[in-house]
């Protein structure tokens, strides 16, 4: 019986670890990351913001609050626009990016009306996301970011 305790103990032991060891690389590697390809990382987001406003400029959309997303991801970086729209029903907005969306090389991954409209699509460039954000003034957001392990997983 003691033999059992100590090899679960042991066990459990090497498990913390791996798993204290696997977060302190992540957390190493992002940093350095971060650091190190300071210049790339900001092309890149200039990449995605022109992308992003190219999208809602195909509806005629001024984006408005363009900047990165409120996340705590390490090495993922995705941007976010606002627009309002008083010309169009929502589900009108959605029909347009859905059709878009399956017509341009873009996979559906996620489509709901319910609470509010909620579009999600990638190609093997991006990961998008349209989403209502108010009905009573027709407020949308659009997210944009790279299709990578990192970005699908918010690391």
């Amino acid at each position: 019986m003691m033999k059992n305790r100590n090899i679960k103990s042991k066990i459990l032991t090497v498990y913390i670890y791996t798993m204290l060891l696997s977060f302190g690389t992540w957390l190493l590697g992002g940093v350095v990351y971060n650091f190190c390809y300071r210049e790339e990382i900001n092309e890149n987001l200039i990449t995605l913001q022109l992308e992003l406003k190219y999208i809602a400029n195909l509806q005629n959309h001024k984006l408005q609050n363009i900047g990165l997303t409120n996340s705590k991801a390490l090495i993922a970086k995705s941007i976010v626009g606002e627009f309002t729209d008083q010309h169009n029903t929502p589900q009108v907005i959605r029909n347009f990016y859905y059709e878009y969306f399956n017509t341009h090389g873009w996979v559906i991954k996620e489509s709901r009306n319910y609470p509010k409209i909620y579009i999600k699509a990638q190609n093997t460039n991006y990961i998008i996301t349209v989403e209502q954000i108010t009905e009573g003034e027709n407020k949308w957001r659009i997210i944009i970011g790279n299709n990578t392990f990192f970005e699908r997983h918010k690391l």
